[in-house]
């Protein structure tokens, strides 16, 4: 897998990139590379980090190879998943809360 390409392809139809990181774990000795695209990063910045991130890896066999974190602009955000030597983005949104937290004499607005 390109990691440049799975980026790309994983933030399509999501919310803009306000900033990132991606650790590449597959480095051997102990200090992994570290890819980042800074908050109010420039066309620049974000050319240099999907350039930084164009390599290849193995996502479906071995230890985890990437890690990371995506912060969209709605709040959300991703983060790697891995089982079992495969790996992908995982997309969150923040749960609503549930109504059995409410206290029982003040309604909260949402």
């Amino acid at each position: 897998m390109n990691a440049s390409i799975e980026f790309n392809n994983f933030i399509v139809g999501k919310p803009d990139v306000i900033c990132a990181y991606v650790r590449n774990l597959r480095c051997y000795d102990d200090d992994p590379t570290f890819i980042s695209l800074p908050l109010g990063y420039t066309e620049e910045q974000y050319a240099n980090f999907m350039l930084d991130l164009d390599f290849t890896y193995d996502n479906g066999f071995g230890g985890q190879q990437l890690d990371g974190i995506i912060w969209f602009k709605d709040g959300t955000w991703a983060d790697r998943g891995e089982y079992d030597g495969s790996e992908w983005w995982n997309y969150h949104k923040c749960p609503q809360v549930p109504t059995f937290l409410y206290p029982l004499d003040e309604p909260i607005e949402q």
